[in-house]
């Protein structure tokens, strides 16, 4: 039985201090192709934005509203000395509008 696993790295160049090639023999550079990371890194064109945005998003709105009320109870729990629910009420504020906006794609 084969070894396939040792096949496909030297296949690769893995191992060999090589880097992958495609069959043509040529690298990434030499082909002109960009990395994830440059691809990444790359300035959108000027002007443009995408065609929404989380800000306009109206349960985006609401979990602000709802956030500041939180905040202004939490207020009101610090007057009366609990500060543990008024940190935790402040924190669960602040985290439904950032996990409505993390989660826009």
């Amino acid at each position: 039985m084969r070894d396939y696993t040792k096949i496909e790295a030297s296949r690769r160049g893995v191992g060999n201090g090589q880097r992958a090639k495609r069959e043509d023999g040529m690298s990434r550079e030499e082909r002109g192709e960009m990395s994830r990371e440059q691809r990444a890194e790359q300035k959108p064109i000027s002007g443009t934005r995408p065609h929404w945005r989380f800000e306009d998003l109206q349960i985006w709105n609401s979990a602000c509203d709802l956030a500041v009320d939180f905040h202004r109870i939490a207020g009101q729990l610090d007057a009366r000395r609990l500060y543990r629910y008024a940190e935790q009420l402040r924190a669960a504020g602040l985290s439904l509008p950032n996990n409505i906006a993390g989660s826009a794609p």
